[in-house]
Order: structure tokens, then C-alpha cells, then sequence
């Protein structure tokens, strides 16, 4: 009985190591987020480019949101303020593996298609 108690447990413990990469139809959308940064308007004629500044504070608010870094979707500069420029990036984070020894056991386990019916 001792032995099943703890394969059990073990198998409801290593579910929560699982990566949510939008797969299943009842997961929700929430592998793309945005960060924002100021800068400095650049000037009239000129095409806008992304500051090093402006790089590192994206850079670091990407980092408070995934902790095994992120992939960059797309990077635009847009007209903000009569003096600043707003630097707006998409990212997604990069997925959790589960390995055991360096050996990756992903998509191991096949996933089931969860429908929810909704009624208003």
C-alpha cells in the first residue's frame, strides 16, 4: 500500500513540472506578453531605433516575468510624447523542460484535447 502512496504522490509532484505551451484547446492564451520602455525622441527625420537604455530596461522587465529567459516576437519604436519615443516589445518565455539526468522527458506523455462547454 506504502509503495502505491508513493508512486501516486510522485506522479501528482512531477505534473507540476509540466510547460503550458498552449497546446491544449482549454489552455489559456498567455504565452505572449508585452514590455514597454521610454526614450528619448530621436529627432524628426530620422527612423527610430531602440536606445541601449531603453534595450537594458526591456531587457530587465523581461527578466522579473520569465525566469529562463524569453524569445523576442517583435521590437517597434512608436511616436510617444512631444519628447520621448515608446519602445514596445513582444516576448514569450522560453519553455520548461522536465529532464531527469540531462535526459529531456517532454512530450513523453500524450496530451488529451480538453473541450469545456460554456453557457451564459
Amino acid at each position: 500500500m506504502g509503495r502505491w502512496m508513493f508512486a501516486i504522490c510522485a506522479a501528482g509532484l512531477l505534473q507540476g513540472c509540466g510547460s503550458y505551451d498552449g497546446t491544449l484547446a482549454g489552455d489559456p492564451g498567455r504565452e505572449i506578453f508585452g514590455v514597454t520602455a521610454y526614450q528619448p525622441k530621436q529627432g524628426e527625420n530620422v527612423t527610430p531605433v531602440a536606445t541601449a537604455s531603453a534595450q537594458r530596461k526591456l531587457d530587465w522587465e523581461e527578466s522579473q516575468i520569465c525566469s529562463l529567459g524569453a524569445l523576442h516576437v517583435r521590437q517597434d519604436v512608436e511616436p510617444g510624447d512631444p519628447q520621448k519615443d515608446i519602445v514596445d516589445r513582444l516576448d514569450r518565455c522560453q519553455p520548461y523542460e522536465l529532464s531527469i539526468f540531462g535526459v529531456s522527458l517532454a512530450h513523453l506523455v500524450p496530451t488529451v484535447p480538453i473541450t469545456y462547454n460554456r453557457t451564459n
